[in-house]
């Protein structure tokens, strides 16, 4: 009797795809059989999911200091000190700019957390890492404290930007490295600009985990979150 050998697909490409219009990260996975296979990304999945009932209270704060700051500005004039009063124009043009403010602080923010993760991996690229001449001053703060955390965490990065996916369980994604301890255990890393620790790290860390022991047979020892 004669037995058939089917062959696993082979995985030949993965590519992200970042959203428009507030759709969220995909990735492309593509095999060296068959048609590609189109995965939402880890963080859109938890997005969708995953409650974050600070944002309200944060963005109704950053709204409110816009506006103090905007009628500050007309308080400490001398004109209306003696209670001129404000056009009601004006009184518009501060709010609209107020209803703004959250999304320009969390634009800036991701634009510092994605130079400082390109720092961190032109740091990481040097073996051994060298001291980098220079570097934008904004960064400074957190990349000393990457730094030193690094020097004292006596882990090998052995792979910077892992793709990753898990096509049982329907997801992809990237995360920041694949590292090493002193005494070989795998480790799962992912670098955090913000400044909270958000309760869907953790989940967002087991995911990748996950995934990178189904793509590698390996099993991953840790999970941190940096």
């Amino acid at each position: 009797m004669t037995q058939l050998t089917v062959a696993t697909p082979r995985v030949t490409r993965i590519e992200r795809i970042d959203g428009t219009n507030g759709a969220g990260r995909k990735y492309r996975v593509s095999f060296d059989v068959g048609d590609p296979v189109l995965l939402p990304s880890v963080t859109t999945v938890l997005s969708a999911v995953w409650p974050k009932p600070w944002l309200v209270p944060w963005a109704r704060g950053v709204e409110r200091e816009a506006i103090r700051a905007g009628l500050n500005e007309y308080v400490d004039d001398p004109l209306y000190g003696g209670q001129r009063t404000i056009e009601r124009s004006t009184v518009d043009a501060i709010l609209k700019a107020a209803s703004k403010r959250p999304e320009e602080v969390r634009d800036t923010a991701g634009d510092f957390g994605t130079r400082f993760h390109a720092l961190v991996e032109h740091y990481l690229e040097e073996q051994p890492p060298r001291e980098l001449v220079w570097y934008a001053a904004d960064l400074g703060a957190a990349f000393d404290n990457f730094r030193s955390w690094y020097m004292e965490s006596e882990l090998t990065v052995t792979l910077s930007e892992q793709m990753v996916y898990d096509l049982p369980l329907g997801y992809a994604g990237t995360f920041d490295a694949t590292a090493r301890t002193r005494e070989g255990r795998l480790v799962v890393v992912d670098w955090k600009s913000s400044n909270r620790m958000s309760d869907d790290y953790p989940v967002q860390l087991a995911a990748y985990a996950i995934a990178l022991e189904d793509m590698n047979g390996e099993a991953v020892n840790e999970a941190w979150v940096v």
